[in-house]
């Protein structure tokens, strides 16, 4: 379009020079012969036509000469137009093209995401399900254990008490109470002092014994104890002891202790069931 209308224009300035070439050319010549061969009357009004003739011929061709240079700037404008409109249309295809290339961008990265958070939960089932099975394993050992302990008579069950509990450093006195139904251990390890109270396997251990236990625990000046009853407690005494410096140990924490000895607190993180 712009070469097209670029092109036409000297060759309608050229067309529209030619028709007023030979209207007003054949004015100038009437012009020049009425001042040639007019007689008196020629000689007055050959001059006047001629004149006329040539201001009009310079009129029509200026006005064409504009005509043709605003039909130019028209055209230029219409192939500026046309870049333009051109140029905007890449740039919105480069824009478009931009944009999905981010958004396929993001979209990996939102897959990539999801991959790995999978993958986390699968890592932290797996995690899971393992240690279930560990926690499932210790706790059978544990009721093992537990078992096996409340199989033993007081004094086998004292030596196994002393070897779950014994720290490197400790200091032990025995036999405190000559009782063939407890055996009574005093632990001293640096500056603390523990009194430990091992109940017979055949019996459950009550009030009566919490009571006993508080007393000579501050007779002997100990800061803590432990009352440990393979056989159980009543819910009395739980009650009681809950509210002392004593830990009672039944026989499902003494086997925690006895299965990884040598600690000051449980291997496992169970409940005990005596202080629920």
């Amino acid at each position: 379009m712009k070469n097209t209308n670029l092109k036409s224009c000297p060759a309608e300035i050229e067309q529209l020079y030619s028709r007023v070439v030979i209207i007003y050319a054949g004015l100038l010549f009437l012009g020049i012969t009425l001042m040639l061969y007019g007689g008196e009357d020629g000689r007055k009004f050959g001059p006047i036509v001629l004149l006329l003739s040539i201001g009009s011929l310079i009129r029509r061709l200026t006005r064409a000469m504009w005509a043709a240079r605003d039909r130019r700037q028209a055209a230029a404008e219409a192939a500026r137009r046309e870049i333009v409109k051109s140029e905007r249309k890449e740039l919105e295809q480069h824009q478009k093209i931009q944009r999905n290339l981010e958004k396929n961008h993001r979209l990996r990265n939102t897959q990539k995401n999801r991959m790995e958070q999978a993958e986390k939960r699968r890592l932290k089932h797996v995690e899971v399900v393992a240690e279930s099975a560990s926690h499932l394993e210790r706790a059978n050992l544990i009721r093992k254990e537990a078992e096996r302990l409340q199989s033993l008579t007081l004094y086998p069950l004292v030596l196994a008490v002393k070897e779950a509990l014994e720290l490197p450093g400790d200091h032990w006195k025995e036999d405190l109470s000559g009782d063939t139904w407890k055996s009574v251990l005093i632990r001293e390890h640096t500056t603390k002092r523990e009194l430990i109270v091992v109940i017979s396997p055949r019996k459950q251990a009550g009030t009566h014994e919490i009571e006993e236990m508080e007393s000579l625990r501050r007779d002997e000046d100990c800061d803590r104890g432990k009352l440990i009853s393979v056989g159980g407690f009543s819910s009395r005494a739980v009650r009681q002891g809950s509210r002392l410096p004593i830990t009672l140990m039944d026989a499902h924490l003494l086997a925690d202790y006895v299965l990884t000895p040598g600690r000051e607190t449980p291997a496992t993180n169970f409940r005990n069931p005596i202080t629920q």
